[in-house]
This record gives structure tokens, sequence and C-alpha cells, in this order.
């Protein structure tokens, strides 16, 4: 088992990591447990020739892939109406292994239809996918940072389109990772 600053992250208590604050010592140094609880516990631990107490607290706990798309949903749609000034009206995720793909519909607004509806084809359209394009590049880092967050794994790449004819945007994440997902209950 590995140690990180003082930080040791030990399997086991209640189902998740936990984190041993204050002895960065391996998992295998552990001797017996003098209280646990559900969320957290002391250890009775071996430090060379000195047996000392740590608190353990549990981790992060892991999600099914219900909730990280789910949580990625509530996350893109909170970011649009922040910085778009308005969210769209429907939204799904989909994770696939290292993938997570976004889909949103009704994001634009009534100016940008008519917009598109007024000017000839090709004008319309690639002045309103130059913008949305120039919006989503300008917060790249926001959008990535999200997603980590979301997911519990890197972001290596993000692609985005938008129709101006369906008024759909679709955003593809490539992840370093497939997220650490939960099993669902029933499903073993």
């Amino acid at each position: 088992m590995e140690t990180t600053g003082d930080l040791s992250y030990i399997k086991g208590l209640a189902g998740g990591f936990a984190r041993v604050r204050r002895f960065p010592l391996p998992a295998a140094a552990i001797i017996g447990w003098v209280e646990a609880g559900r969320r957290a516990a002391s250890l009775k631990m071996r430090s060379g020739d000195h047996v000392v107490h740590a608190f353990v607290e549990e981790g992060p706990r892991l999600k099914t892939q219900g909730e990280v798309e789910a949580t990625v949903c509530d996350s893109m749609t909170r970011f649009m109406q922040e910085f778009m000034g308005r969210g769209p009206k429907e939204i799904w995720a989909h994770l696939i292994g290292d993938l997570l793909i976004v889909r949103l519909k009704g994001i634009l607004s009534a100016g940008e239809t008519s917009l598109a509806a007024v000017l000839p084809a090709e004008k319309g359209r690639d002045l309103l996918k130059g913008v949305r394009t120039h919006l989503i590049e300008a917060s790249r880092d926001r959008f990535e940072q999200m997603i980590e967050i979301s997911c519990g794994t890197l972001c290596v790449s993000m692609h985005h389109d938008v129709s101006t004819v369906t008024g759909e945007e679709v955003f593809v994440f490539t992840l370093h990772t497939p997220p650490p997902l939960r099993p669902v209950k029933g499903n073993r």
C-alpha cells in the first residue's frame, strides 16, 4: 500500500476508501480496531516500535453509473444557466466506458432561432456555430474540471457541436480511465 504525503488510503472501511489522518502508515500496520462506526473509526496501528492511535474517516462514496450521469446533467445545466444565460430544455448524459456523451435539446434562444431562419442558411448557421464554439472554447477548462469532479477521473479531451436546425448541442468527453463505479443493488 502506498502513502501520499500524510495520507494513506485503506480499502475496506464501510465498503469504500478511508483516509488516515496524521499517520502515513501502510494498511498492513493496522493491528486492531479500537472503535468503529458507520462513517469513522479509530485504529490501533504499529509504527516501527511504537503503537499509535489514528482516526480514520470514510472517503468519497462511489457512485453508480446513473448517479454519475445525473451529476453531469445537473452540473452542465447549472453551468449553461450561469454562463450562457439559459439552460437546456432537456439533457441526457451517457457514460460508455471512458467516453461520456452529453446531449442538450432546446438550447437556442428565440433570437438565435430567428437569426438562423432569417439569414441565408450557410451564413446564419456559421455565425451561430462560431459564437457557440468560441464561448465553449473560452470555458473549456471549467467544463473539463466540472466533468472531472462529476466522474472522479481526468478528462483527456472535449468535442462539441451544435445543430441550428434541431436546436441540439452535443458534447463528447474522453476520460483518462472509466470512472470508478459502485454496482447497482440487485445487479451482481
